[in-house]
């Protein structure tokens, strides 16, 4: 079973139609080789390097109102790496039939399986780069060139073209207009977040390049909007379209990896392969909708095809780098590298490596071999680059790295691994792997994995199968914790059995996704691609499955979510959280608690939880008793921003039982804060206000906001009587608006003052001897009681009274004086005594 050897093109795969029908067998094969390698320090392989912060466009509304703009229909490129000089050894032929060493095979059936998104509807090419990643209550699938959202029955919930996503951005990049493919959907359980992204250019062969990275705003895709990023992939020093790209989920960022390609010709027919191009991205402010930190790393071409590692579970401690695996081209092993990203001093950013691990020889999957019944078209395995996603899992404080990739040609397998990175030590030699395919010698090939591992530490891995007796079908294999290392002792089992095979091309994939629900930690969900006819378009397939082992012990898993309404709010007006606190067992949660910390310049009205009760002021304590499984409780929050700005409330929740997945129990909702018209806001505290001076328009109402500890009021020092506030509790806020121009003292309670200065306005501002200027000293006539004085500095004259006892508005003035400059000042003043504010700056008008 050898492999013919790759050739030398850098050729591009063009995407036409492949289809996917999948059955399964089982080569089960020693796990190492019998010389492990040893640990050599680790060293600097590359500097990182900052790259242009970027800016989001903002999509505010229901993805189900997006405007139809068809998806891009060019055919998108994936390229050949660079050749591989391992020898094509032949791996060892110790063929493992059902039951025989492994126990009797017992994966697990469907839990469900329903349709995804298929060419003909939503496609733009082939392969559909079937990908998808499942939330609280989605699962989100995308292909070239759409996306699909779908409730975790099945119905589908929502479906448009990334065109239709990106059409109002304004971004001013391809990303706006011409998506190309190569899509990617990662879920955050951290945050509750969705990344969903695809590449984008005008031209092909000399860019510019970019990924267009969608940020969904809250844990709802279809309803709450997306924060739309358009990121510069290429650079001037490297001008290179990035194929392949991948991300990974991580506590400190979200990480991407692509193959950098110089195209050589006008239709990038061939390319020069380059390099692995790498980038860190700040997933705290993307998912705050703020501009986002990019840390960048550039590799050589000695390296192809690295995965970011992808979190799922419990995190891993804290300041742990994230880890990029990939197939090492020369030797037979991995390759894995660290990626230290420090946000506060990018400098300080590290990226070490590669730590080699051994590997059980392969024969290379090289070119398109893989037969379907009905047609002379074979397809193509793409290779034995890794495929997605190199999974992260640190159970009970082991830490691994799980991966796979296709292996082989007689037939095609699929190898997989367990690397133990734990502390942050990457051993050389895998927990344990094993090259599966050819069960009981049935001859069908297995290709494009993709594995996850749920919390108890069970592994499943989907893949296609065909053969020329086997419609190219959608199987998936797995094993439990518990299991023979080095064995998918579980077997194998049929999620969706395709009735077609492909025949417009070779192209198949080019890849498939396996995840784990974050809801129980425990159910496995799976998307690929099939074929219902010979010759006709492909289709895809999402379903799920899990093991009875998992989630089988005591323990609460709980969860909480956050919605704001009204978002965007004004300041001054009510702003209301719904805080929702689920448990989705298996045991019942005791004592369950939500703790809700406030954003500062907010106040605080009213916590109402539907069982329990809740105190605080500040930051909110609601003491909810028990949540049985299965059931869920809800608090309302009402508060008063009175700030503008961006604030941002964020809750946990706990109990008394223990929870095998706490990354969802907290969750953060951002709000945006508008100002009111015509309003100028500042802060009043024990120390003073902020600021100590401040200028306002006419008619402008100018807040303080009382922020206390102390209780505190504010009020007119001219004397004039104009207001005051009375005494003020802490956190409340009073305003007074100034109609005319002047220079008003303010003091507060605690002895502190402050000056606002009200402009007097003049219009035109320059104009000749005949020229009738308007002065406007307020912006509505004297209250009773009150009255406005003018002054006038006519050239090279002193300050002289113009108007006196005013009670308008504003007079017209027709230079008195000649040429020159003219000047005019105002103040308010009470008739019923000597008091008045200080006269306003002067307003200059020029005459010639």
């Amino acid at each position: 079973m050898t492999s013919a050897p790759r050739t030398n093109s850098f050729g591009v795969r063009s995407r036409t139609a492949i289809g996917i029908a999948v059955s399964i067998l089982a080569l089960t094969l020693p796990a190492l080789e019998p010389t492990a390698v040893a640990a050599a320090p680790e060293r600097t392989a590359f500097q990182p390097h900052s790259g242009r912060h970027v800016v989001p466009s903002s999509f505010d509304g229901d993805v189900r109102n997006l405007p139809a703009v068809p998806p891009s229909s060019a055919d998108m490129p994936e390229f050949d790496g660079p050749d591989s000089p391992k020898a094509p050894r032949q791996h060892p032929a110790a063929l493992i039939t059902r039951g025989a060493g492994v126990g009797d095979p017992s994966m697990p059936s469907p839990l469900q399986t329903f349709a995804g998104l298929d060419f003909n509807t939503w496609g733009a090419g082939w392969p559909p780069d079937t990908v998808g990643d499942v939330g609280p209550n989605n699962y989100v699938q995308a292909v070239n060139t759409s996306v699909g959202i779908y409730s975790k029955t099945g119905a589908q919930q929502a479906a448009f073209t990334f065109n239709s996503l990106w059409s109002g951005a304004g971004s001013g990049t391809p990303c706006d207009t011409t998506h190309n493919g190569d899509p990617t959907v990662v879920y955050d359980p951290a945050a509750d977040r969705w990344f969903v992204a695809d590449f984008a250019w005008t031209n092909l062969m000399s860019g510019p390049y970019y990924e267009c990275i969608a940020v969904s705003k809250t844990g709802n895709p279809v309803t709450d909007g997306w924060w739309l990023y358009a990121v510069r992939a290429d650079d001037a020093g490297h001008p290179y379209l990035a194929d392949y790209p991948k991300m990974g989920i991580w506590p400190d960022g979200l990480y991407m990896t692509a193959n950098m390609f110089d195209c050589l010709n006008a239709s990038c027919s061939s390319a020069t392969y380059k390099n692995v191009r790498v980038w860190a991205l700040n997933r705290t402010q993307m998912e705050a909708g703020a501009a986002v930190q990019v840390i960048i790393v550039d590799t050589t071409s000695s390296y192809f095809s690295l995965l970011p590692s992808n979190l799922r579970g419990s995190a891993p401690p804290a300041g742990t780098p994230n880890y990029l695996v990939a197939e090492d081209l020369i030797a037979y092993k991995f390759d894995v590298w660290k990626f230290h990203v420090d946000w506060a001093v990018p400098s300080n950013s590290t990226f070490t490596g590669p730590r080699q691990v051994s590997q059980t020889n392969y024969t290379l999957a090289s070119g398109a071999f893989i037969p379907q019944p009905g047609t002379t078209t074979k397809i193509d395995s793409l290779e034995d680059r890794m495929m997605m996603q190199a999974q992260y899992r640190n159970l009970s404080g082991t830490e691994s790295l799980w991966v796979s990739h296709t292996v082989g040609n007689a037939p095609a397998g699929v190898q997989w691994a367990q690397i133990n990175v734990t502390g942050g030590t990457v051993s050389t030699t895998p927990v344990q792997q094993q090259i599966f395919g050819n069960l009981g010698s049935d001859g069908v090939h297995r290709w494009m994995p993709s594995l996850a591992v749920d919390q108890a530490g069970n592994m499943a891995v989907g893949y296609s199968a065909s053969s020329s007796g086997v419609f190219p079908s959608i199987r998936y294999a797995g094993r439990l914790a518990t299991d023979p290392v080095n064995t998918l002792a579980q077997g194998e089992a049929t999620m969706y059995a395709g009735t077609g095979s492909q025949t417009v091309n070779t192209r198949w994939g080019d890849y498939s996704a396996m995840s784990v629900d974050p809801t129980d930690d425990c159910t496995f969900w799976y998307t690929n691609e099939y074929y219902a006819a010979n010759g006709g378009d492909w289709q895809t397939r999402i379903g799920s499955f899990k093991f009875s082992q998992c989630g089988s012990a005591t323990g609460a898993d709980l969860s909480i979510t956050k919605t704001d309404s009204p978002d965007p709010v004004v300041a001054d007006s009510p702003l209301t959280y719904t805080l929702t606190a689920s448990n989705t067992g298996p045991s019942n949660a005791s004592n369950v608690t939500v703790t809700d910390t406030l954003p500062a310049n907010v106040i605080f009205g009213s916590a109402t939880p539907s069982q329990g009760s809740c105190s605080g002021t500040t930051g909110v304590t609601c003491n909810l008793g028990t949540i049985n499984n299965g059931a869920s409780a809800t608090i309302i929050i009402a508060i008063t921003p009175v700030q503008p700005g961006t604030i941002t409330n964020t809750a946990s929740v706990t109990a008394t039982e223990s929870d095998p997945n706490t990354l969802n129990n907290s969750a953060s909702q951002p709000t945006s804060v508008n100002a009111q018209k015509k309003t100028k806001y500042l802060t009043l505290t024990d120390g003073g206000f902020s600021s100590a001076t401040l200028s306002a328009a006419q008619g402008t109402t100018v807040q303080w906001n009382l922020f206390g500890p102390s209780s505190n009021d504010v009020s007119d020092d001219t004397g004039m009587g104009l207001f005051s506030s009375g005494p003020q509790t802490p956190v409340s806020f009073f305003g007074f608006k100034y109609i005319a121009a002047g220079q008003y003292a303010v003091m507060d309670g605690l002895g502190h003052s402050q000056t606002v200065k009200v402009a007097l306005n003049a219009s035109p501002t320059s104009g000749t001897t005949s020229t009738a200027f308007t002065i406007t000293w307020s912006s509505a006539n004297a209250p009773a009681g009150f009255a406005f004085d003018i002054q006038i500095r006519r050239p090279a004259g002193a300050w002289v009274d113009w108007m006196t006892g005013q009670t308008g508005k504003s007079a017209l003035f027709t230079p008195d004086a000649g040429v020159g400059t003219y000047q005019f000042r105002g103040r308010m003043r009470n008739t019923g005594s000597s008091a008045a504010s200080a006269y306003s700056a002067a307003k200059k008008i020029t005459v010639s």
